[in-house]
């Protein structure tokens, strides 16, 4: 499944509501029924393990344990706390992974090509956000610090480069207006002929 994320929150001092999901508790809730027929195929077919014992309970457990393990090898009570309760909400269906979770996620996670996580622009794995772009992914996802765990000092640097010989270089004030628009080197409503200010803007960012 695409749309559910299994994030893992953050939890520096003074995040806002503490370790989150206090309504599942910590103790291990009974894990949801698989519909018979295609639930189970399908389980036993792309998702159980021989460890998981055809137990959708073992399943939440690894990868619940996975998704923690992204956070780094410190972790304290917090971290023990949030496995818990994510397992829970795995477990009962409250919370829906990407099938990618369920079939790979364990506590080798952090090790694992990251491909074999994502399969749409919706996965977890906000790292592999720009990736999955360059790849022609689909876009829409929430960023928010609350939800995701993601240090952004790793973002690459993004050069961007169009040779003049490229149909598409702008080479009247026109094209020169919609490219520097669309870059956001101009603002929205800028005049059309552009001022030759303008215009030069955006040529001396063309060249550098």
């Amino acid at each position: 499944m695409d749309g559910g994320s299994a994030a893992t929150w953050r939890m520096e001092a003074g995040a806002s509501g503490g370790v989150p999901g206090a309504s599942f508790g910590e103790a291990p809730l009974p894990a949801r029924s698989l519909d018979p027929g295609m639930g189970v195929a399908v389980a036993r077919r792309t998702v159980f393990r021989p460890r998981d014992a055809e137990c959708f309970g073992r399943v939440a457990d690894r990868v619940a344990a996975g998704n923690i393990a992204l956070l780094g090898p410190e972790q304290g009570a917090a971290a023990a706390t949030e496995r818990a309760r994510l397992r829970n909400a795995i477990a009962t269906g409250a919370l829906i992974t990407s099938g990618r979770h369920l079939q790979h996620g364990d506590e080798e996670q952090p090790l694992r090509n990251m491909e074999v996580f994502t399969n749409c622009a919706t996965a977890i794995a906000s790292f592999a956000k720009f990736y999955l772009l360059l790849n022609g992914s689909g876009v829409g996802r929430a960023y928010d610090d609350d939800l995701i765990a993601v240090d952004w000092a790793y973002a690459p640097m993004l050069l961007l480069y169009i040779s003049p010989t490229h149909p598409d270089y702008p080479r009247d004030h026109a094209g020169l207006r919609r490219f520097g628009t669309e870059l956001g080197l101009l603002p929205w409503d800028a005049r059309s002929p552009l001022p030759e200010a303008q215009a030069n803007e955006v040529r001396a960012f063309l060249s550098r």
